[in-house]
């Protein structure tokens, strides 16, 4: 018995007909859910970095050394930093006294982040809407370090000990910054990729129909 799917022409040729074609040809089109887990697992790691050192300031002065750390979250709600003096060295009793004033632009890359979570945890989550997430987080977390920093000079440029010192030589950014830099973009570019196997597989390659067989 002939197979079904296959057409002759007047000369008896056979062929196979145009839906096997397109079942050759035609690749699967990839799992949006797979998507979802690294996703949501990036974000949180976000949330995770914020809570590590952003921002160090140290500097020497007659009495002694000071530092002063703060983290993604002390920078955006303006939260106490993490002091550590020499011994003699008298430290601020309140947050008052070194703390900085909350940055707005680290606040809303906290809450592009959070309102990224339930559009990202869907099955069907576009990849588009992941690349914005991450990108536009990535770039008002940079934003809110270089409004930081400049906070921070501010404040130590009014300090009589520190006339000479150029204020910005003693603050630096910290591995909590670098780190949710990373994991936003991360983000974006993962969703790229992403964005960039769905249109590849997407649309099928030409068909062509075979050489009459004998």
């Amino acid at each position: 018995m002939g197979n079904p799917c296959r057409s002759a022409d007047p000369d008896g040729n056979r062929f196979p007909c145009r839906s096997a074609l397109r079942r050759e040809h035609t690749h699967p089109m990839p799992n949006p859910s797979k998507r979802r887990p690294v996703n949501l697992s990036l974000v949180a790691l976000a949330f995770l970095c914020l809570a590590f050192p952003f921002t160090a300031v140290s500097c020497q002065t007659a009495m002694g050394s000071i530092s002063a750390e703060f983290t993604g979250y002390d920078a955006a709600f303006g939260g106490a930093p993490t002091i550590e003096a020499t011994e003699g060295m008298k430290e601020p009793k309140s947050a008052e006294d070194n703390g900085v004033s909350p940055q707005p632009l680290v606040i809303l890359g906290i809450v592009v982040l959070a309102l990224g979570i339930i559009p990202l945890s869907r099955s069907r989550a576009n990849p588009v809407f992941g690349i914005g997430v991450g990108a536009v987080a990535g770039v008002l977390f940079a934003a809110g370090q270089l409004s930081m920093r400049s906070t921070v000079a501010s404040a130590l440029a009014d300090d009589k000990d520190l006339k000479r010192t150029d204020p910005y030589d003693l603050i630096e950014s910290r591995y909590g910054f670098w780190l949710v830099l990373l994991v936003t973009l991360g983000l974006a570019a993962y969703n790229v990729v992403a964005l960039a196997r769905a249109r590849a597989t997407a649309v099928p390659p030409p068909q062509t129909q075979p050489p009459p067989t004998p």
